[in-house]
């Protein structure tokens, strides 16, 4: 599912991990543009090495929650139902081959990034781990 995150309803989101056995990450992105370009290149690096490397972990998008400030950039979490545990992957700067370690300690390895909605709710369906990127507008040339 996509989500936009706020205080309301962000427990909706770790219920939905552990209503079905597995495990979600929200990337939370700061509102600011140049960081947001220069952190977001290295997580589409990532991305290509895990795509190109065969790993099996999907790499979704979507556009930032409204209004919901954030202070780190980015900063990731990952909701796990069977270990009933919330882990935060990193909060400062890392570059790619640094995220695809992280990633591939919590995650089972495959990268997918989708190019619309439908696509992401079929995998969604089918996805026993998803990492959703939360990107700055519905328009822009990265959702």
């Amino acid at each position: 599912y996509v989500y936009e995150v706020d205080e309301s309803n962000f427990q909706e989101l770790i219920d939905f991990a552990q209503k079905n056995n597995g495990a979600l990450a929200v990337f939370f992105y700061k509102e600011m543009k140049d960081l947001f370009s220069e952190y977001y290149l290295e997580f589409k690096k990532s991305a290509k090495i895990l795509f190109e490397e065969g790993d099996h972990i999907y790499l979704g998008r979507s556009i930032k929650p409204l209004g919901h400030q954030i202070e780190k950039f980015p900063s990731v979490y990952i909701f796990a139902s069977i270990e009933g545990m919330k882990f935060r992957i990193y909060e400062e700067e890392k570059k790619e081959r640094e995220i695809t370690i992280r990633l591939r300690d919590i995650i089972p390895p495959g990268a997918k990034e989708f190019s619309s909605l439908a696509e992401f709710n079929n995998t969604r369906e089918h996805a026993y781990h998803l990492i959703t990127g939360f990107f700055e507008s519905a328009d822009s040339d990265e959702c």
